[in-house]
């Protein structure tokens, strides 16, 4: 919920004196997909961002979020997947977590946007010429982190941005989310309900 508090200055700690509900956001409490899919967003924001900083830029990004993701409940699964991985990088961009699309990693060059790409955690986007072990990346992957653009199949996006995603979220944070596993699992019920 997004509440407004009135908060009192304590000895210790602050104690609330008041609250007003501003958006229960209804949509995605109703529906379990939605609600593990709002947490597990909500920890990585959470994790990426240091207590009582106050961020009124990324607050804002935040309720935007979670209301577009309340009208998402009659979107396929794989399309919730994406818009979630796409919303993850964009907390990750936003908190300067998440590599540069147009310079290579490692030898520092203009990548240019059709050019064969990889991407590794340590590096970020390099020249496919200069890695072996990195994930291969499209230019419509990059061109949907980049401008949000989906310009290729679902299936083919999802392929490839889960592993940068998660990857990155992983050598970030140095461990998973704790709502990865039960996100996964939900996501899985989820496509096996949709199929019976």
């Amino acid at each position: 919920m997004e509440v407004d508090l009135t908060l009192a200055n304590g000895r210790t700690v602050d104690l609330v004196t008041g609250s007003i509900i501003l958006d229960r956001f209804s949509p995605i409490r109703n529906e379990v997909v939605s609600l593990v899919a709002a947490q597990w967003f909500l920890e990585l924001v959470e994790r990426l961002t240091k207590p009582n900083h106050a961020n009124p830029e990324l607050y804002q990004i935040i309720r935007q979020e979670l209301r577009a993701m309340s009208g998402e409940q009659d979107w396929s699964l794989g399309r919730r997947w994406l818009a979630l991985l796409r919303r993850a990088w964009r907390i990750l961009n936003h908190e300067g977590f998440a590599p540069v699309f147009d310079r290579c990693g490692r030898c520092h060059q203009t990548i240019t946007k059709t050019e064969p790409t990889r991407y590794e955690a340590v590096h970020g986007f390099v020249h496919a010429a200069e890695s072996q072990l990195g994930l291969e990346v499209s230019a419509a992957t990059r061109a949907m982190l980049r401008d949000g653009q989906v310009v290729s199949s679902e299936r083919q996006l999802f392929a490839e941005l889960f592993p940068i995603v998660e990857s990155l979220i992983h050598h970030t944070l140095d461990r998973p989310l704790r709502s990865e596993s039960v996100l996964r699992s939900v996501f899985r019920q989820a496509r096996l309900s949709d199929r019976s």
